[in-house]
C-alpha cells in the first residue's frame, strides 16, 4: 500500500506541487513607513439624481466607495454643482409608487441626492460591526444590507492590530495606515476648494475634464506644463453628467468673481481617457480612472512622514 503511495508521489507533475495557492487574498496592505500627505475627491451629489432606481442608486455609491478604499483616499467632498433643484425637490418612486418628501427620516435619493450621497458613503466607509451602533436603521441603506462587507477599507483586525483610541491622522502619520476616508459636504464648487478642513488648504489641486490636457502629459517634461511638485494635501475634483462648467455657472461667489471657465480655478485641468470610446465617462467610472492615473504621482510626490 505505502509503496503505491510512493509511486503515485513520484508521478505527481513538479508544476502541480508548486501551484500557487490563489484561494485566499495575498495583497495585504504593509506600510513601510508613516504619510504626512493626504488624497482627497471631490463629486457632484447630483450624479445619485442621474440613477433611476434605490438600488441603482446606492450601487452607484458603492462603486465610489469601493475606489476611495482601493486607492487609499482620505477625503471624499461631496458638493451641490446646482443640477439637483432642477429635478425639483420631489420626485415619484416608480418601483411603489409614493412621493419622496423632503423629510430626511425617508429614502432621500430622490428628495436629497447630495445627502444621500454622503449619508451612504459615511455608512459604507464604517466597519461592519460598529454600523448598527453608530447608524441608526434608515431607508438610505436598506439596498447597502445586501453589500458584501469588503465595499470599506479593512478594518483593524484584518491587519492583526488592536485597536485604541488614536487622533483620527495618528495611524496614518506614524504607521502609514490606511484608516478610511472622512466625508465632508461642500454647497458649491468653490466651497470645495475654499473650506478645506486640512491646515493650509490643498497644496495640488486636479480639475478632470475631456478637454483637458492628457493625463499621460503629467509624466512628461514639457515647457507648457510645469512638474507636479510635492505636496501635503492633493485634490481630484470630478464632475457629474455636463461637467463642471454648470458648477461654475451655478456658483454665486464664481459668478461673482467673473469666473467663467473651471479650468482655471485648478493647478492642473487633465483629460482621465484621451480618445474615448463612449460619448460620456459617467463619475464613478471617472473616480477610478482618476485615482489609478494619478497614483503613481500621489506615491511619488506626497510627502512622507517629518
Amino acid at each position: 500500500m505505502s509503496s503505491k503511495k510512493r509511486k503515485r508521489e513520484a508521478q505527481e507533475p513538479t508544476h502541480v506541487k508548486n501551484e500557487l495557492d490563489t484561494s485566499k487574498p495575498t495583497a495585504v496592505f504593509k506600510p513601510t513607513e508613516g504619510r504626512a500627505y493626504t488624497v482627497s475627491i471631490a463629486v457632484p451629489g447630483s450624479i445619485i439624481a442621474n440613477a433611476q432606481s434605490p438600488d441603482l442608486k446606492t450601487q452607484l455609491a458603492g462603486r465610489i466607495a469601493r475606489a476611495l478604499a482601493v486607492f487609499c483616499v482620505d477625503e471624499v467632498v461631496v458638493f451641490d454643482d446646482g443640477q439637483t433643484k432642477k429635478s425639483g425637490r420631489q420626485a415619484n418612486d416608480a418601483s411603489n409608487g409614493q412621493i419622496q418628501g423632503q423629510d430626511r427620516n425617508t429614502f432621500t435619493g430622490y428628495s436629497d441626492p447630495n445627502y444621500f450621497l454622503m449619508h451612504v458613503l459615511s455608512y459604507l466607509e464604517t466597519p461592519p460591526y460598529l454600523r448598527t451602533m453608530l447608524f441608526p436603521m434608515h431607508p438610505d441603506f436598506q439596498v447597502t444590507l445586501k453589500f458584501p462587507t469588503d465595499t470599506g477599507p479593512d478594518n483593524p483586525e484584518h491587519q492583526g492590530l488592536t485597536a485604541s483610541p488614536v487622533a483620527p491622522s495618528a495611524p496614518r502619520e506614524e504607521g502609514g495606515y490606511y484608516w478610511g476616508y472622512d466625508v465632508r459636504s461642500a454647497s458649491s464648487l468653490s466651497a470645495v476648494l475654499t473650506e478645506c478642513s486640512f491646515d493650509g488648504g490643498y497644496d495640488v489641486t486636479f480639475g478632470t475634464s475631456e478637454r483637458g490636457v492628457p493625463i499621460s502629459a503629467l509624466q512628461e517634461p514639457s515647457p507648457n506644463l510645469l512638474p507636479v511638485p510635492q505636496f501635503n494635501h492633493l485634490l481630484i475634483v470630478f464632475g457629474g453628467i455636463a461637467g463642471l462648467e454648470v458648477a461654475v455657472n451655478a456658483d454665486d461667489e464664481l459668478q461673482k468673481m467673473g469666473v467663467t471657465e473651471p479650468s482655471g480655478l485648478f493647478d492642473y485641468w487633465v483629460d482621465l481617457c484621451p480618445g474615448q470610446g463612449s460619448r460620456t465617462i459617467r463619475t464613478e467610472e471617472a473616480v477610478w480612472l482618476g485615482l489609478m492615473g494619478l497614483r503613481n504621482i500621489a506615491l511619488s510626490k506626497g510627502k512622507k512622514r517629518g
